[in-house]
């Protein structure tokens, strides 16, 4: 994810400073300034907590501060900036060089064009002049030859316009980077509708054209993995985190394929990376948690699990884990309330209403229990756990 692009601009003699800086997360915008000699000209302010839950939240960011700093570049290479506001820090070499006109500033010369005074005819000179008067004569000829010398450029620039009209048009040849995004964007669609094999074709195409970014390797991860090419998959999201280490989604995905093949240690590494990288979804917590719950790390998976609910109070996974962890420390209050939610969330969990049932019977609520038990049957007549436990109540 990108910090902040910088990027000078030389505009009619002058060198702009265009700066966009990424203020953070925490505060949810960037901000894209354009300065001279280090006076601001123009600020703006852009809000992106609409992308921060989105699952591709660090390309997202990427594109639109590129766009955002774009825009302002092209303000400035069109003149879209207040020209006045350079006035009073142009130094006596400024000056000198719009003096001379090789600084020529649109707003200066409109002004002077709009304060000369209009010269005077030489009637209102010197109206006795004999040359006053040979000159009226000679205006007479040149109103008849305007006469017909009007239309005939009128016509000329017809014709001309109809002339060019009718050349054929060139055809617009797509750059690299035009390529680039539209293989991205066709390879993102043909993922989602998981129509594979294109999909792949279309991300080779632009991994061919650019190999070092690593949205592309992202996107074909995913390929691989909805084949069954888990090794395949970690390779290109292991490729994408060297091409760009703060690229916390492709971080969390190369978590979730460790997890995957039951390498727990690498999984906790590269979520824990991926946070680091303000990638914090509901999705990276719960692989974070579950992973460390294999390893025996109860204490940090019931942290990791809080911090889900801290993203989604009704995740019904985060809400039944925790549940469960209070009914083995025997807090039955604390796990009738979360395994409780849970249901709220979740109302076909079989594994909270038993878990439930278990809080209610180690409470002395055996008849609860039963109704508890009794609805985990109702959702899964083959749970031979649920048979025990009724049977065991009677």
């Amino acid at each position: 994810m990108k910090n902040g692009l910088n990027t000078d601009v030389i505009y009619q003699g002058m060198t702009f400073h265009v700066q966009t800086e990424d203020m953070g997360v925490k505060n949810g915008y960037f901000q894209t300034q354009t300065y001279y000699r280090g006076k601001i000209l123009t600020s703006g302010r852009f809000y992106y907590t609409d992308l921060i839950s989105q699952e591709d939240f660090s390309n997202l960011l990427d594109q639109r501060i590129e766009a955002e700093h774009q825009n302002a570049i092209e303000q400035v290479e069109n003149g879209h900036i207040n020209i006045k506001d350079l006035e009073p820090i142009l130094t006596p070499v400024d000056r000198s060089d719009k003096k001379s006109g090789k600084i020529k500033i649109i707003a200066e010369s409109s002004r002077f064009l709009k304060q000369r005074p209009q010269p005077k005819s030489v009637f209102e000179t010197s109206p006795d002049s004999d040359f006053a008067f040979n000159r009226a004569d000679s205006v007479k000829v040149e109103k008849t030859f305007k006469n017909w010398r009007i239309p005939a450029i009128l016509f000329l620039i017809s014709f001309l316009f109809i002339s060019i009209m009718a050349l054929p048009r060139s055809r617009h040849v797509p750059s690299n980077e035009e390529k680039f995004s539209q293989y991205l964007v066709q390879g993102e669609d043909l993922v989602t509708k998981r129509d594979l094999e294109p999909a792949k074709k279309v991300l080779n195409q632009a991994i061919s054209l650019f190999p070092n970014r690593s949205r592309a390797y992202v996107l074909r991860s995913r390929v691989h993995a909805e084949q069954g090419a888990i090794t395949q998959s970690i390779e290109d999201l292991s490729h994408a985190v060297e091409i760009d280490p703060s690229n916390g989604a492709a971080l969390f995905e190369l978590g979730k394929r460790c997890f995957e093949t039951k390498d727990l240690s690498k999984a906790i590494e590269f979520c824990k990376k991926s946070i680091l990288a303000d990638y914090r979804t509901q999705e990276v917590y719960l692989t974070l948690a579950t992973a460390l719950y294999r390893t025996g790390d109860m204490q940090e998976a019931e942290k990791a699990w809080r911090e889900t609910l801290a993203i989604n109070p009704e995740n019904p996974e985060a809400l039944y884990r925790l549940g469960v962890a209070a009914l083995n420390k025997e807090s039955y209050g604390e796990a009738i309330q979360n395994l409780k939610a849970a249901i709220d969330s979740d109302t076909e969990m079989t594994e909270a209403y038993l878990s439930l049932g278990d809080a209610y019977y180690q409470s002395g609520l055996k008849e609860k229990a039963g109704s508890l038990w009794t609805k985990a049957y109702e959702l899964e007549p083959e749970n031979m756990a649920v048979k025990i436990k009724l049977q065991n109540l009677k």
